[in-house]
């Protein structure tokens, strides 16, 4: 795997495959391959929690870790992991799994994301179950909403008054995955988040 400069603009990947069809493989494989923090959100606690756990059974090197983030909502447990990641992140990969309303609700967690970010420890950004996000109602869409101006807005790169592309580029890798999806429901993602994708980023499920 060719690992980009962390300064490296790059375009978000959508990536639709089956249940037990190797996406979280792709998000743990590039997490590992060097040190910083992936950023995985998913709407559902459960859901992240299972992940958070299922990883740190598979991992069995000391350079990889996995954390739930939405366990540590009290400001003292929460200053004190996050103070412990920035130091860890230098020398091992971390996967932070964590809900929605935790970026859009908990100013101190998206101010942590914009300190990963100033010291280029940020590697990329995953959004599980991306279908959810449009499928499942205003409840879920509306927190997801809030994710473009807190946090897609954070990592999209101004396009050049020159360019006249229409793809997203983005300060490090966002993939966006999902087990199940429509063309229709791809462009509406776009519409919510503001991540274009080129056509070649795009992988449905194949033979």
């Amino acid at each position: 795997m060719t690992m980009l400069p962390s300064n490296q603009p790059c375009r978000p990947v959508f990536l639709c495959q089956p249940t037990g069809g190797g996406k979280s493989a792709v998000r743990d494989a590039f997490a590992a391959c060097r040190p910083g923090v992936t950023l995985n959100v998913a709407p559902l606690l459960s859901l992240n929690a299972d992940q958070c756990a299922k990883l740190k059974l598979r991992s069995h090197s000391k350079k990889l870790m996995a954390v739930h983030w939405d366990e540590y909502r009290h400001a003292p447990d929460l200053q004190a992991l996050e103070h412990s990641l920035l130091m860890a992140a230098t020398s091992i990969s971390v996967v932070l799994f964590c809900s929605p309303q935790m970026i859009t609700d908990n100013p101190p967690s998206l101010q942590f994301i914009k300190v990963l970010c100033k010291n280029n420890l940020l590697n990329a950004v995953c959004i599980d179950e991306a279908h959810l996000f449009v499928q499942f109602g205003m409840y879920f869409r509306s927190e997801f909403v809030k994710l473009r101006t807190t946090l897609f807005e954070l990592l999209i790169v101004a396009p050049r008054p020159s360019t006249s592309s229409s793809i997203t580029t983005t300060t490090c890798p966002v993939l966006v995955m999902t087990a199940s999806a429509t063309k229709s429901l791809l462009m509406q993602l776009t519409q919510l988040t503001g991540l274009s994708f080129a056509p070649s980023d795009i992988f449905w499920p194949d033979a």
